[in-house]
């Protein structure tokens, strides 16, 4: 087992079909610690995620992580809302993942 790091934040996140939460970042809370954003979709029909020039479609049951201070965003191109639990872990230093 690796350890990544802490989380301090865990939740739910909800997106009604054909909406999208824009193109946005999430700044690193410091210099010396890296944000990871977890999703793990709970429901997913036609959903995807953009980071930077990288473009994933959503799977139930599958887990995403990626650094959130790069730009991303979200989108639900489906007939039902779509629910993810999110959590962020963070790590001291670069690290790679």
């Amino acid at each position: 087992m690796m350890w990544l790091g802490e989380t301090m934040y865990v939740g739910i996140a909800r997106l009604r079909p054909s909406e999208q939460l824009g193109w946005h970042y999430d700044p690193d809370p410091n210099t010396h610690t890296q944000r990871l954003r977890c999703q793990l979709p709970l429901t997913a029909e036609i959903c995807t995620l953009s980071v930077e020039d990288e473009y994933r479609p959503y799977a139930e049951g599958k887990l995403i992580i990626f650094q959130s201070s790069a730009m991303h965003k979200v989108e639900n191109m489906g007939r039902f809302d779509r629910f993810s639990l999110i959590f962020d872990v963070f790590r001291e230093g670069p690290g790679i993942l």
